[in-house]
């Protein structure tokens, strides 16, 4: 899912335009508000400055990503991946004798590091999903 905003380009710094959307505006903004709770009153949203000068008036495609996806990438895979490691530890004997622990700190040990492994995966995934759904201009009106 997107949204599409208007907004004027303010500056262009490093190969990225600064795009200033005022909220009143926008059907987004109004219902997000978060403008208007640090109290700027605007929003700053960065897209590649391709083709763009300061004062262009430019429509921007901002995709939003779903929440659940978000939710479940963060908290839902690392918590079912470190309680399957910790059920996994606590019956593993051969593992519990190399590590010369009991059932409960294998499980814990295996656990937490399954989670802790699930949790970094899922960061990355994050991190590479949101440079490929990055907001991008569908159209510019320059002024006369």
């Amino acid at each position: 899912m997107q949204v599409t905003e208007t907004g004027t380009v303010v500056r262009i710094e490093d190969g990225r335009a600064a795009v200033r959307i005022r909220p009143e505006r926008s059907d987004a903004c109004r219902s997000c508000c978060a403008c208007q709770a640090l109290g700027t009153g605007e929003f700053i949203l960065w897209v590649s400055a391709d083709g763009l000068q300061a004062g262009d008036q430019v429509t921007v495609a901002v995709p939003l990503p779903g929440v659940w996806r978000g939710i479940a990438l963060v908290f839902a895979v690392p918590l079912a991946v470190g309680l399957a490691g910790l059920v996994a530890g606590s019956v593993w004997t051969g593992l519990q004798q190399a590590l010369g622990l009991g059932p409960e700190a294998t499980g814990l040990i295996l656990g937490g590091g399954l989670a802790l492994a699930a949790f970094l995966a899922a960061r990355a995934e994050d991190r590479r999903f949101d440079l490929a759904h990055q907001p991008h201009v569908v159209e510019v009106r320059r002024p006369r």
